[in-house]
């Protein structure tokens, strides 16, 4: 049988006689230049990210202190019809009105408090139904809470300002947001309301450009201008019924859709391991032979194991 403290010595000697390897400055290169553009693309994202939202937090305090400073308090006529307006678009949160001169188009801003910003001359260029139309729209932004929608797509396009998708998506975004409220607007009006509302709408967006101090996180009227063709032939669109809510089918759209997004998520099955070659490894080898030399019986034979792979062998 062979001796125990030779056959420890002997799995041993090459652990001893292997030298420590100095990495090599070539094969390193590779990983720190890989390191350093990561490096270097972090930072101009971070730079972007900053960026867009400190351009956003200027938009919405000159939109606030330009907003603010205009703002005047309507007469009570117009309060009763601005109340009268809410009511009937089902709306239960409490709406402030502010008439600000100069203003475009009507605006609803307010996180916490809804208001609705309308021109100063509102109440006395557009007839009585243009006029309710107009109020029942701002009011539908009020009661879907797209104010809260627009900043949240703001600051995801904050973070996502290097890819263009998210731009297109926040684009399509806002205008079929104000084709909801369109059709919101008209279901209560009423459908004698169409050729009242493509004249409103035509008449607000032909008043001025939208100025710089608008463009921040509220829900302006004609916003976007080169949707405002697609808005008019929409309205007119005798053949379709306004919906003052997500209809049925609209609702099994998006059910299927979610329940597909779904199973398209789940987790796919674990690849089949592959048995890689293992790195030698002195200390295990070494403790191997401890193993073995503990197994070997006084006559030279090994004992049986339970695991498959150790065999009976005799010297």
């Amino acid at each position: 049988a062979q001796d125990p403290a030779r056959a420890v010595a002997l799995a041993s000697r090459p652990a001893a006689a292997q030298e420590p390897r100095m990495p090599d400055a070539r094969a390193m290169a590779p990983a720190t230049r890989s390191a350093a553009a990561l490096q270097l693309v972090f930072a101009l994202w971070v730079a972007g990210a900053l960026a867009s939202l400190a351009h956003l937090a200027w938009l919405e305090a000159r939109s606030r202190r330009f907003l603010h400073r205009a703002a005047l308090a309507p007469t009570p006529s117009e309060r009763a019809r601005f109340e009268c307006a809410r009511r009937r678009s089902g709306c239960a949160t409490r709406v402030g009105l502010c008439l600000v001169p100069g203003l475009p188009s009507p605006a609803t801003g307010g996180l916490l408090r809804p208001v609705v910003y309308a021109p100063a001359s509102l109440f006395v260029e557009l007839s009585a139904q243009e006029l309710r139309w107009v109020l029942l729209h701002e009011l539908a932004h009020v009661r879907r809470r797209d104010v809260w929608v627009a900043l949240f797509e703001r600051a995801v396009l904050a973070a996502w300002w290097f890819f263009p998708v998210a731009w297109l998506a926040r684009a399509q975004a806002a205008r079929w947001r104000e084709l909801a409220c369109d059709e919101a607007a008209l279901a209560g009006a009423g459908p004698r309301a169409r050729t009242a509302s493509s004249s409103a709408l035509l008449r607000l967006a032909s008043a001025s450009v939208e100025p710089l101090a608008l463009r921040a996180s509220l829900a302006p009227l004609c916003s976007p201008p080169s949707f405002l063709r697609t808005r008019i032939m929409r309205l007119l669109d005798t053949r379709r019924a306004p919906a003052r809510d997500l209809s049925f089918q609209g609702l099994l759209l998006v059910i299927a859709a979610t329940c597909g997004t779904l199973a398209l998520a789940r987790p796919q099955d674990e690849l089949p391991s592959t048995n890689a070659p293992r790195a030698e490894i002195p200390a295990l080898r070494l403790g191997a032979a401890r193993w073995l030399v503990r197994q070997q019986q006084s006559d030279g034979r090994w004992t049986v194991s339970a695991d498959p792979t150790v065999r009976t062998q005799r010297e």
